[in-house]
């Protein structure tokens, strides 16, 4: 099951411009924030992000954003593999818009780890009221505290209301 494992991260450039329909950059390092015994910033490797990560390219005054799912296996290869691009500002992790797909120069600030929004998207919402909940869960895993007759519900499915089974 992918995951999505947080870390901040020192933004980054581009070392190279890239066009809309890019399917790979180039950054000007990948160091962390991790240092190791002599005080050096270390290099990102794939087990920083888990099996899925997000950055977005942003431009210097910061009123021009795209968000990208890439590739963390490739953090250490001299291209990193974009999977997505133009993704949503809503933290839809999957879908790409095509207009959000930029060009961009060469020194463009790229910013990964836990400044995206499809971060939180990833992970489970809690939410409650004080009866059943009667609305269809936006993702599985989701969990629903009934307040009043202290029932938790967990969503297992994305299709009715029905999708939220009683656990307790």
């Amino acid at each position: 099951m992918p995951y999505i494992k947080p870390i901040s991260i020192p933004q980054k450039s581009l070392t190279k411009s890239i066009t809309s329909s890019s399917s790979t950059i180039k950054l000007n390092n990948i160091k962390s924030w991790k240092k190791n015994s002599l005080g050096a910033f270390i290099d990102l490797v794939a087990g920083d992000f888990g099996t899925r990560a997000f950055g977005a390219f942003r431009n210097a005054t910061g009123t021009i954003l795209e968000i990208v799912e890439f590739d963390p296996s490739t953090i250490a290869d001299a291209s990193i593999t974009l999977l997505k691009r133009g993704l949503s500002f809503d933290g839809d992790p999957d879908t790409e818009v095509a207009a959000y797909k930029l060009n961009w120069p060469a020194g463009t600030i790229f910013m990964a780890g836990t400044d995206i929004p499809q971060l939180i998207n990833s992970y489970s919402q809690i939410t409650n009221g004080t009866a059943a909940p009667t609305t269809t869960p936006a993702k599985v895993g989701n969990l629903y505290i009934d307040t009043v007759a202290k029932k938790l519900y967990i969503a297992v499915g994305v299709s009715s209301s029905a999708d939220w089974i009683i656990t307790n």
